[in-house]
């Protein structure tokens, strides 16, 4: 009878022995974490098991007993009734790396600053995801202006807010000063970006799928206001990307910017026109995928050794500027002979 019972309710129930990992199936229901010491600061400074098990859909009951709790993978923010963001609030201990998803299920602004991430020091990277389900992007913005996280953190990816704006703090270069890499993803409401270029560890600025933003200009590199207008734009800033940017149609570039920069990806922005920045002096890799009317005239980029040009046309590519010795380290032979039989055409030979 015992064996029947087993296994009849392994679907719907299981156990987590000794930080050993397993599936969970959909129509779980309960779960029991069963450690071998009894020393409960101990077991639970490393609560790694359940953060590792695919397919949880909201956290185990009264997380926030776990005082002493350093790794948390990830959190999921339950419905009415289940597991609320401020039960963060008491991990002050956490570290290294958390996600926190289902971040529309976060109801008020007032519970996200019970969260308190402003005093989690010990993370390097924070992730905040939220799921369209025709979430209030007014609430779900006091949300997120309340989730500042501490300056130590290096890595925040933001994907699927619903706000209309970004806070202050992003961008705000004491509040995140220590950041190097930062992600935008599908932020689809916002019409305009942060002062990102006054962040000054960023190394690394992925933004993609925001497709609300439909120019980008001073308030993006952080001169918009006087008092910050002698500070440089994007001091330490290696690799830009700008991906899947459906109504975008205008960057302004004030050509003191991105002298560090050394990759630049710009792919499916087909409404873009203009000019990119025209002096790169270290940019070694360039890709430009699906802008067909963006002009790359006068594109002084000595250092290339990568270039890749898909959807655009021949004739926007006059008088690029590329030294003798970035052409021979192009990675593909059919990438040397392109460029050699434009810069042909540019001289008249």
């Amino acid at each position: 009878m015992h064996d029947l019972a087993q296994y009849i309710s392994r679907e719907f129930c299981i156990r987590v022995e000794d930080d050993k990992v397993q599936e969970i199936s959909e129509n779980t229901h309960h779960s029991l974490a069963f450690c071998r010491t009894f020393d409960r600061l101990v077991v639970f400074k490393r609560f790694e098991a359940l953060a590792k098990i695919k397919g949880w859909r909201e956290m185990p009951s009264h997380i926030s007993t776990l005082k002493s709790l350093q790794k948390l993978s990830n959190f999921i923010v339950g419905q009415k009734g289940g597991s609320r963001i401020g039960e963060l609030g008491e991990l002050s201990d956490i570290g290294g790396r958390l996600e926190i998803s289902e971040m529309q299920n976060v109801e008020c602004a007032r519970d996200a600053l019970r969260a308190n991430m402003k005093d989690k020091r010990h993370l390097d990277e924070l992730s905040l995801a939220w799921r369209d389900e025709g979430t209030n992007d007014v609430i779900q913005s006091g949300v997120l202006n309340n989730l500042q996280p501490h300056p130590n953190l290096k890595q925040l990816t933001i994907a699927g807010y619903p706000g209309v704006a970004f806070p202050d703090w992003i961008g705000g270069g004491s509040s995140l000063s220590n950041l190097v890499t930062l992600l935008l993803w599908t932020c689809e409401n916002c019409s305009s970006l942060p002062p990102l270029g006054q962040l000054p560890s960023l190394k690394h600025l992925s933004i993609s799928g925001l497709k609300g933003v439909e120019r980008v200009g001073r308030e993006f590199y952080g001169d918009a206001s006087s008092s910050i207008a002698s500070k440089p734009s994007f001091p330490f800033l290696q690799t830009l990307r700008f991906d899947r940017m459906d109504n975008w149609e205008q960057w302004l570039c004030c050509g003191c910017e991105f002298h560090r920069l050394q990759e630049l990806y710009i792919k499916k922005c087909p409404k873009l026109t203009g000019k990119l920045p025209e002096e790169l002096p270290s940019l070694k890799k360039l890709e430009i995928d699906g802008c067909r009317g963006l002009l790359v005239a006068s594109l002084q980029v000595p250092a290339i050794r990568e270039l890749k040009m898909v959807g655009i046309l021949t004739k926007v590519f006059a008088g690029v500027i590329i030294s003798q010795r970035s052409k021979g380290r192009l990675t593909t032979e059919s990438q040397r002979k392109s460029i050699r039989s434009q810069i042909a055409r540019i001289s008249g030979h």
